[in-house]
Protein backbone atom coordinates (compact mmCIF):
# COMPACT_ATOMS: atom_id res chain seq x y z
CA UNK A 1 0.00 0.00 0.00
CA UNK A 2 1.32 3.45 -0.93
CA UNK A 3 2.16 5.77 1.94
CA UNK A 4 0.16 8.96 2.20
CA UNK A 5 1.98 11.93 0.70
CA UNK A 6 1.26 14.98 2.88
CA UNK A 7 0.36 18.33 1.44
CA UNK A 8 2.75 21.22 2.02
CA UNK A 9 1.34 24.53 3.19
CA UNK A 10 4.01 27.22 3.01
CA UNK A 11 3.71 29.85 5.73
CA UNK A 12 3.83 33.36 4.30
CA UNK A 13 4.59 34.83 7.73
CA UNK A 14 8.24 33.84 7.25
CA UNK A 15 8.46 36.15 4.23
CA UNK A 16 7.13 39.26 5.98
CA UNK A 17 9.83 41.98 6.03
CA UNK A 18 12.04 39.78 3.85
CA UNK A 19 14.02 40.94 0.82
CA UNK A 20 11.57 39.31 -1.61
CA UNK A 21 8.09 40.83 -1.84
CA UNK A 22 5.09 38.69 -0.93
CA UNK A 23 3.75 38.70 -4.53
CA UNK A 24 7.12 37.45 -5.81
CA UNK A 25 7.25 34.75 -3.12
CA UNK A 26 3.79 33.56 -4.17
CA UNK A 27 4.77 33.43 -7.84
CA UNK A 28 7.80 31.26 -7.01
CA UNK A 29 5.81 28.89 -4.81
CA UNK A 30 3.13 28.52 -7.47
CA UNK A 31 5.34 26.33 -9.67
CA UNK A 32 7.25 24.29 -7.07
CA UNK A 33 4.73 21.70 -5.88
CA UNK A 34 3.46 23.55 -2.80
CA UNK A 35 -0.24 22.84 -2.18
CA UNK A 36 -1.42 25.70 0.04
CA UNK A 37 -0.42 29.17 1.21
CA UNK A 38 -0.52 29.25 5.01
CA UNK A 39 -1.64 32.66 6.19
CA UNK A 40 -1.25 33.50 9.89
CA UNK A 41 -3.40 36.33 11.20
CA UNK A 42 -2.76 37.58 14.73
CA UNK A 43 -3.54 40.61 16.88
CA UNK A 44 -0.17 42.03 15.85
CA UNK A 45 -1.15 44.58 13.19
CA UNK A 46 2.35 44.53 11.69
CA UNK A 47 1.91 41.05 10.26
CA UNK A 48 -0.53 39.55 7.75
CA UNK A 49 -4.03 41.00 7.41
CA UNK A 50 -7.19 39.25 6.26
CA UNK A 51 -8.19 42.11 3.97
CA UNK A 52 -4.98 41.65 1.92
CA UNK A 53 -5.82 38.12 0.74
CA UNK A 54 -7.83 39.22 -2.30
CA UNK A 55 -4.93 41.33 -3.55
CA UNK A 56 -2.34 38.61 -2.91
CA UNK A 57 -4.50 35.97 -4.60
CA UNK A 58 -3.79 37.63 -7.94
CA UNK A 59 -0.24 36.23 -7.75
CA UNK A 60 -1.05 32.57 -7.17
CA UNK A 61 -3.45 29.80 -8.13
CA UNK A 62 -2.96 28.08 -4.76
CA UNK A 63 -5.67 27.99 -2.07
CA UNK A 64 -5.14 30.04 1.09
CA UNK A 65 -4.85 28.27 4.44
CA UNK A 66 -5.89 30.89 7.00
CA UNK A 67 -4.96 30.48 10.67
CA UNK A 68 -6.69 33.01 12.91
CA UNK A 69 -4.60 33.17 16.09
CA UNK A 70 -6.28 35.96 18.07
CA UNK A 71 -7.82 36.56 21.49
CA UNK A 72 -11.27 37.45 20.14
CA UNK A 73 -12.08 36.27 16.60
CA UNK A 74 -15.38 38.18 16.29
CA UNK A 75 -14.03 41.48 14.84
CA UNK A 76 -11.93 39.60 12.28
CA UNK A 77 -14.76 37.50 10.88
CA UNK A 78 -16.25 40.53 9.14
CA UNK A 79 -13.21 40.64 6.83
CA UNK A 80 -13.20 36.94 5.89
CA UNK A 81 -13.70 36.46 2.14
CA UNK A 82 -12.57 32.99 1.15
CA UNK A 83 -13.13 30.51 -1.66
CA UNK A 84 -14.47 26.93 -1.34
CA UNK A 85 -11.00 25.36 -1.76
CA UNK A 86 -9.48 27.54 0.97
CA UNK A 87 -8.94 26.53 4.60
CA UNK A 88 -9.85 28.48 7.71
CA UNK A 89 -9.27 27.74 11.37
CA UNK A 90 -9.48 29.55 14.67
CA UNK A 91 -8.41 28.22 18.07
CA UNK A 92 -10.09 25.78 20.39
CA UNK A 93 -8.77 28.10 23.12
CA UNK A 94 -11.25 30.73 21.89
CA UNK A 95 -13.89 28.56 23.61
CA UNK A 96 -16.61 29.05 21.02
CA UNK A 97 -19.79 27.04 21.48
CA UNK A 98 -21.02 24.46 18.97
CA UNK A 99 -23.58 26.92 17.57
CA UNK A 100 -20.94 29.65 17.25
CA UNK A 101 -18.64 27.26 15.38
CA UNK A 102 -21.49 26.30 13.05
CA UNK A 103 -22.07 30.00 12.34
CA UNK A 104 -18.39 30.59 11.55
CA UNK A 105 -18.22 27.49 9.36
CA UNK A 106 -21.23 28.70 7.36
CA UNK A 107 -19.79 32.21 7.00
CA UNK A 108 -16.34 31.18 5.71
CA UNK A 109 -17.77 28.59 3.29
CA UNK A 110 -14.58 26.54 2.99
CA UNK A 111 -12.63 23.78 4.76
CA UNK A 112 -13.09 24.50 8.45
CA UNK A 113 -10.89 23.57 11.40
CA UNK A 114 -9.69 24.32 14.89
CA UNK A 115 -6.10 24.91 15.98
CA UNK A 116 -4.82 23.68 19.33
CA UNK A 117 -1.78 24.96 21.22
CA UNK A 118 0.91 22.63 22.54
CA UNK A 119 -0.07 23.04 26.20
CA UNK A 120 -3.81 22.48 25.66
CA UNK A 121 -5.13 18.94 26.35
CA UNK A 122 -6.16 17.18 23.16
CA UNK A 123 -9.41 16.18 24.86
CA UNK A 124 -10.56 19.81 24.53
CA UNK A 125 -11.17 19.04 20.84
CA UNK A 126 -13.28 15.94 21.34
CA UNK A 127 -16.70 17.55 21.81
CA UNK A 128 -16.17 19.73 18.73
CA UNK A 129 -14.45 17.30 16.34
CA UNK A 130 -17.62 16.23 14.53
CA UNK A 131 -18.05 19.70 13.03
CA UNK A 132 -14.45 19.92 11.77
CA UNK A 133 -12.80 19.10 8.45
CA UNK A 134 -9.36 19.28 10.04
CA UNK A 135 -7.40 20.06 13.20
CA UNK A 136 -4.25 22.17 13.22
CA UNK A 137 -1.83 20.94 15.88
CA UNK A 138 0.60 23.65 16.92
CA UNK A 139 4.03 22.15 17.51
CA UNK A 140 5.62 25.51 18.39
CA UNK A 141 4.44 28.90 19.68
CA UNK A 142 1.73 30.25 17.33
CA UNK A 143 2.45 33.47 15.46
CA UNK A 144 6.24 33.14 15.83
CA UNK A 145 8.16 32.19 12.70
CA UNK A 146 11.07 29.76 13.04
CA UNK A 147 10.07 28.06 16.30
CA UNK A 148 11.44 24.74 17.54
CA UNK A 149 9.43 21.55 17.01
CA UNK A 150 7.88 20.25 20.25
CA UNK A 151 7.67 16.45 20.00
CA UNK A 152 4.99 16.30 22.70
CA UNK A 153 2.57 16.90 19.84
CA UNK A 154 3.18 13.34 18.61
CA UNK A 155 1.14 11.66 21.35
CA UNK A 156 -1.64 14.21 20.91
CA UNK A 157 -1.81 13.43 17.19
CA UNK A 158 -1.96 9.69 17.87
CA UNK A 159 -4.72 10.11 20.46
CA UNK A 160 -6.82 12.32 18.18
CA UNK A 161 -6.33 10.03 15.18
CA UNK A 162 -7.53 7.03 17.17
CA UNK A 163 -10.66 8.89 18.27
CA UNK A 164 -11.45 10.67 14.98
CA UNK A 165 -9.78 8.88 12.04
CA UNK A 166 -11.72 10.82 9.38
CA UNK A 167 -10.76 14.33 10.53
CA UNK A 168 -7.63 15.51 8.71
CA UNK A 169 -4.56 16.55 10.68
CA UNK A 170 -2.34 19.56 9.95
CA UNK A 171 0.84 20.39 11.89
CA UNK A 172 2.50 23.79 12.20
CA UNK A 173 5.69 24.78 14.01
CA UNK A 174 9.31 23.78 13.58
CA UNK A 175 8.61 21.63 10.53
CA UNK A 176 11.95 20.83 8.90
CA UNK A 177 13.37 17.76 7.15
CA UNK A 178 13.78 15.89 10.47
CA UNK A 179 10.35 16.58 11.96
CA UNK A 180 8.76 16.11 8.51
CA UNK A 181 10.10 12.54 8.37
CA UNK A 182 8.48 11.82 11.74
CA UNK A 183 5.19 13.44 10.72
CA UNK A 184 5.10 11.51 7.43
CA UNK A 185 5.31 8.28 9.45
CA UNK A 186 2.29 9.48 11.44
CA UNK A 187 0.48 10.03 8.11
CA UNK A 188 -0.23 13.67 8.87
CA UNK A 189 -2.29 15.19 6.06
CA UNK A 190 -0.64 18.63 5.79
CA UNK A 191 2.76 19.92 6.91
CA UNK A 192 3.06 23.67 7.44
CA UNK A 193 6.53 25.08 7.00
CA UNK A 194 7.67 28.66 6.61
CA UNK A 195 11.17 29.64 7.69
CA UNK A 196 12.63 26.29 6.66
CA UNK A 197 11.52 26.88 3.06
CA UNK A 198 11.63 30.64 2.65
CA UNK A 199 14.86 31.49 4.48
CA UNK A 200 16.81 29.61 1.81
CA UNK A 201 17.25 31.32 -1.56
CA UNK A 202 16.47 28.06 -3.36
CA UNK A 203 13.00 27.02 -2.18
CA UNK A 204 13.14 23.85 -4.27
CA UNK A 205 16.10 22.45 -2.32
CA UNK A 206 14.17 22.81 0.94
CA UNK A 207 11.02 21.26 -0.51
CA UNK A 208 13.02 18.28 -1.77
CA UNK A 209 14.31 17.77 1.79
CA UNK A 210 10.78 17.94 3.21
CA UNK A 211 9.35 15.41 0.77
CA UNK A 212 12.35 13.15 0.39
CA UNK A 213 14.47 13.71 -2.71
CA UNK A 214 13.15 10.79 -4.77
CA UNK A 215 9.61 12.14 -4.75
CA UNK A 216 10.91 14.93 -6.99
CA UNK A 217 12.08 12.48 -9.64
CA UNK A 218 10.46 12.95 -13.03
CA UNK A 219 8.47 10.11 -14.57
CA UNK A 220 11.10 10.12 -17.33
CA UNK A 221 13.71 9.17 -14.70
CA UNK A 222 12.01 5.91 -13.71
CA UNK A 223 9.88 4.81 -16.68
CA UNK A 224 10.59 1.80 -18.87
CA UNK A 225 11.39 2.71 -22.46
CA UNK A 226 12.02 1.32 -25.96
CA UNK A 227 11.99 -2.49 -26.07
CA UNK A 228 10.93 -2.71 -22.42
CA UNK A 229 7.46 -1.41 -23.34
CA UNK A 230 4.94 -4.14 -24.24
CA UNK A 231 3.15 -3.13 -27.44
CA UNK A 232 0.59 -4.69 -29.77
CA UNK A 233 -1.66 -3.32 -32.50
CA UNK A 234 -5.47 -3.38 -32.33
CA UNK A 235 -5.65 -6.41 -34.63
CA UNK A 236 -3.13 -8.52 -32.72
CA UNK A 237 -4.81 -11.80 -31.75
CA UNK A 238 -5.33 -12.60 -28.10
CA UNK A 239 -2.63 -15.29 -27.94
CA UNK A 240 0.05 -12.89 -29.17
CA UNK A 241 -1.30 -10.20 -26.85
CA UNK A 242 -0.92 -12.46 -23.80
CA UNK A 243 2.51 -13.59 -25.04
CA UNK A 244 3.65 -9.94 -25.20
CA UNK A 245 2.51 -9.40 -21.60
CA UNK A 246 4.37 -12.49 -20.42
CA UNK A 247 7.52 -11.68 -22.37
CA UNK A 248 7.79 -8.17 -20.91
CA UNK A 249 6.56 -9.38 -17.49
CA UNK A 250 4.38 -6.35 -16.84
CA UNK A 251 0.89 -7.86 -16.67
CA UNK A 252 -0.37 -5.57 -19.42
CA UNK A 253 0.35 -4.33 -22.91
CA UNK A 254 -0.13 -1.00 -24.64
CA UNK A 255 -2.22 -1.01 -27.80
CA UNK A 256 -0.75 1.37 -30.38
CA UNK A 257 -1.26 2.24 -34.04
CA UNK A 258 1.49 2.05 -36.65
CA UNK A 259 2.72 5.52 -35.65
CA UNK A 260 3.01 4.46 -31.98
CA UNK A 261 0.02 6.54 -30.83
CA UNK A 262 -1.55 5.02 -27.72
CA UNK A 263 -5.03 3.66 -28.45
CA UNK A 264 -5.65 1.65 -25.31
CA UNK A 265 -4.38 -0.80 -22.71
CA UNK A 266 -5.01 -4.52 -22.18
CA UNK A 267 -4.26 -6.03 -18.76
CA UNK A 268 -4.14 -9.64 -17.63
CA UNK A 269 -7.18 -8.76 -15.50
CA UNK A 270 -9.10 -7.86 -18.68
CA UNK A 271 -8.28 -11.29 -20.09
CA UNK A 272 -9.35 -13.11 -16.91
CA UNK A 273 -12.64 -11.23 -16.69
CA UNK A 274 -13.42 -12.01 -20.32
CA UNK A 275 -12.69 -15.71 -19.76
CA UNK A 276 -15.39 -15.85 -17.09
CA UNK A 277 -18.12 -14.94 -19.59
CA UNK A 278 -16.49 -16.32 -22.76
CA UNK A 279 -14.22 -19.35 -22.22
CA UNK A 280 -13.06 -19.43 -25.86
CA UNK A 281 -11.09 -16.28 -26.71
CA UNK A 282 -9.35 -17.58 -29.82
CA UNK A 283 -11.26 -15.29 -32.19
CA UNK A 284 -10.70 -12.12 -30.18
CA UNK A 285 -8.17 -9.38 -30.88
CA UNK A 286 -6.54 -6.79 -28.66
CA UNK A 287 -9.10 -4.16 -29.69
CA UNK A 288 -11.90 -6.36 -28.31
CA UNK A 289 -10.44 -6.27 -24.80
CA UNK A 290 -8.60 -2.98 -24.53
CA UNK A 291 -9.50 -0.09 -22.23
CA UNK A 292 -9.78 2.78 -24.70
CA UNK A 293 -9.10 5.69 -22.33
CA UNK A 294 -6.54 4.51 -19.79
CA UNK A 295 -5.06 6.83 -17.20
CA UNK A 296 -1.77 8.19 -18.62
CA UNK A 297 1.03 10.45 -17.44
CA UNK A 298 3.63 12.62 -19.15
CA UNK A 299 7.43 12.24 -18.91
CA UNK A 300 8.01 15.58 -17.13
CA UNK A 301 5.48 14.92 -14.38
CA UNK A 302 6.97 14.64 -10.88
CA UNK A 303 6.52 11.36 -9.04
CA UNK A 304 5.13 13.38 -6.14
CA UNK A 305 2.31 14.69 -8.34
CA UNK A 306 1.58 11.24 -9.76
CA UNK A 307 1.12 9.78 -6.28
CA UNK A 308 -1.14 12.66 -5.30
CA UNK A 309 -3.24 12.17 -8.43
CA UNK A 310 -3.66 8.48 -7.69
CA UNK A 311 -4.65 9.28 -4.12
CA UNK A 312 -7.22 11.79 -5.38
CA UNK A 313 -8.66 9.15 -7.73
CA UNK A 314 -8.54 6.47 -4.98
CA UNK A 315 -6.82 4.37 -7.64
CA UNK A 316 -4.64 1.34 -7.29
CA UNK A 317 -2.31 0.51 -10.15
CA UNK A 318 0.47 -1.76 -11.31
CA UNK A 319 1.42 0.00 -14.55
CA UNK A 320 0.66 3.36 -16.19
CA UNK A 321 1.40 4.29 -19.82
CA UNK A 322 3.51 7.39 -20.45
CA UNK A 323 2.69 9.53 -23.50
CA UNK A 324 4.27 12.64 -24.97
CA UNK A 325 2.46 15.75 -26.18
CA UNK A 326 1.54 14.04 -29.47
CA UNK A 327 0.02 11.06 -27.60
CA UNK A 328 2.81 8.72 -28.68
CA UNK A 329 3.58 5.94 -26.22
CA UNK A 330 7.09 6.69 -24.91
CA UNK A 331 7.22 4.72 -21.67
CA UNK A 332 5.58 2.70 -18.95
CA UNK A 333 5.63 3.33 -15.18
CA UNK A 334 5.57 0.21 -13.04
CA UNK A 335 4.78 0.22 -9.33
CA UNK A 336 7.73 -2.09 -8.66
CA UNK A 337 10.09 0.47 -10.22
CA UNK A 338 8.70 3.24 -8.01
CA UNK A 339 9.28 1.14 -4.92
CA UNK A 340 12.81 0.24 -6.00
CA UNK A 341 13.58 3.96 -6.44
CA UNK A 342 13.14 4.23 -2.62
CA UNK A 343 10.59 6.99 -3.12
CA UNK A 344 8.07 5.16 -0.92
Amino acid sequence: MLKKIPKISCSLLAAVDGEVTLPDVLKKLDVLGVDLIHYDVSDNTKTLQLEDIDQLRRNTCLPFDVHLSVEDPSPYLEDVKLQPDDYFCLHVENNLSWSQLEEVRYKVGCNFGLAINTETPVSDLFDKAQILDYVLFMSATPGVSGGQFNDQVVNKIKAFRRAFPKVKIHVDGGVNHLSAALLRELEVDTLISGSYILKNEDYLIQLVKLFGKNLYLRIADIMRVHEQIPRVTPDTDICQTVLEMNTKQTGCTCVVDHDNHLLGLVTDGDVRRKLIVQPNLSNLKAKDLMMTRPFVVHPEMRLLNLLRELDKRHAGFDVIPVVDTSEQCVGLVWLRDIISSHAL
